[in-house]
């Protein structure tokens, strides 16, 4: 309670078995010890039903090197949505885009964290600032076969997304 803004910019909430906040700590501890915590992941859809997938760098997030969505922590105070907007903004560069909460995003069985899923329907020739080897587009075909092949590849929060309903249009 009695943190600093910036203090509480660098702290996630551990939540309880009600998904209740509990405490709250560095990111770093939380995932080391696989505490339960609230994370957000952006899905970009591009006109042609394809997801942007790009490779994870940050280590702090674990699994670097990758595939994966725009993922981040919600931080102590943090709404899912502002997170969402944070982590399209910082990872991509793009703003002002409209973010969709996708149902079933959330608590899976055999996960420690609590995923808010963001779906943004990129607008034709709009593109994230990344370097081209870190980018790679899938359709749902594709992810589904990435899945079966090499899920070792992917990070937990895009094999939990692959299965919501929504993320590519039927």
């Amino acid at each position: 309670a009695g943190l600093s803004q910036s203090e509480r910019a660098e702290l996630v909430e551990i939540l309880d078995a009600e998904v209740r906040p509990l405490l709250c700590m560095p990111p770093q501890i939380a995932l080391r010890q696989k505490l339960p915590v609230r994370m957000a992941a952006v899905a970009l859809r591009t006109r042609q039903n394809k997801l942007i997938v790009r490779k994870r760098r940050e280590p702090e997030l674990g699994f670097a090197g990758r595939w994966d969505l725009y993922t981040g922590f919600v931080l102590v105070g943090e709404a899912p949505e502002d997170a969402a907007l944070r982590l399209l903004t910082l990872g991509t560069g793009l703003s002002g885009l409209r973010l969709v909460s996708l149902a079933g995003g959330g608590e899976q069985a055999g996960s420690s964290s609590l995923l808010s899923l963001f779906l943004v329907d990129l607008p034709a020739g709009l593109y994230p600032e990344r370097s081209v080897q870190d980018l790679m587009t899938v359709d749902a075909d594709e992810l589904a076969g990435l899945i079966q092949d090499v899920g070792d590849l992917l990070s937990p929060e895009l094999v939990r997304a692959a299965a919501v309903p929504g993320l590519f249009r039927s």
